[in-house]
C-alpha cells in the first residue's frame, strides 16, 4: 500500500515537471525570435550599398574598355584589308598584268586599245564587255587616279550604348555617390554596433 501511495505522489509531482519544459521550450523558441537583432538588416544593406558603389563603376569602365577595343580591332581590319588592296594591285602591275595595264593606259595616258568602244559614243554599246573582260568606258569622263577603286568600303562603327538606371546614376554621379557612400558606411556601422542590454 506505500508503495502504490509513493508511484501516485511521483507520477503527481511529475505532471508539473512535465508541462514546465513545454513552457520553457515555448518561451525558448520566442526568445529566439526576441533575440533576432535588426542591426543584420542595416548591415546588409550598407554592406550591399557599398558594394554597389565599387562595382557598378567598375563594370561601367570594363564595358568601354572593350568597346575601344572592339573599335580598335575593327579599324586594324580596315587598315590591313587596305594594305591588302594596294598590295595585291602593285603586285599586278609589277607582274604586268594586260588588263592592269591596258585600265593604266587607258586612264593615264588617255589611250585605248583597238576595239574598245566608248560608252558615251554609242548607246547601243552600252553595256559592252571589252577587251580583258572590263566593261567599256570613256576614258575622257573617268578619273585619272586609281586610288579610289582601291578602297576599301568606309569603316562604321556602332557607337556605344551606355544602359542607365537610377542605381547607376545614383553611384556614377559626382556628388551622389559619395553621399552613397557615407550612407553604405554608416549602416555597415549601425550594423556592427552591439545591442542594448536591458
Amino acid at each position: 500500500m506505500s508503495d502504490e501511495t509513493g508511484l501516485a505522489e511521483g507520477l503527481v509531482a511529475a505532471r508539473p515537471a512535465s508541462g514546465g519544459r513545454g513552457r520553457s521550450g515555448h518561451a525558448g523558441s520566442g526568445g529566439l525570435m526576441a533575440r533576432f537583432d535588426p542591426g543584420w538588416l542595416f548591415l546588409f544593406a550598407g554592406l550591399a550599398v557599398l558594394a554597389s558603389v565599387m562595382l557598378i563603376p567598375a563594370g561601367d569602365d570594363l564595358e568601354s574598355a572593350r568597346w575601344q577595343r572592339d573599335r580598335a580591332l575593327a579599324i586594324e581590319r580596315h587598315r590591313l584589308e587596305r594594305l591588302e588592296r594596294y598590295a595585291t594591285y602593285l603586285d599586278a602591275v609589277e607582274r604586268g598584268d594586260e588588263a592592269v595595264i591596258r585600265s593604266l593606259a587607258a586612264m593615264q595616258l588617255n589611250k585605248a586599245p583597238a576595239g574598245w568602244i566608248p560608252v558615251a559614243m554609242d548607246d547601243s554599246a552600252r553595256g559592252a564587255v571589252g577587251l580583258g573582260g572590263v566593261i567599256a568606258t570613256d576614258p575622257a569622263r573617268a578619273t585619272a587616279s586609281v586610288f579610289p577603286a582601291l578602297e576599301p568600303e568606309p569603316l562604321k562603327i556602332e557607337e556605344r550604348v551606355k544602359v542607365r538606371t537610377t542605381l547607376s546614376d545614383l553611384v556614377t554621379g559626382e556628388e551622389s555617390r559619395w553621399l552613397m557612400l557615407i550612407g553604405g558606411a554608416v549602416c555597415v556601422l549601425v550594423g556592427v554596433l552591439p545591442t542594448a542590454r536591458r
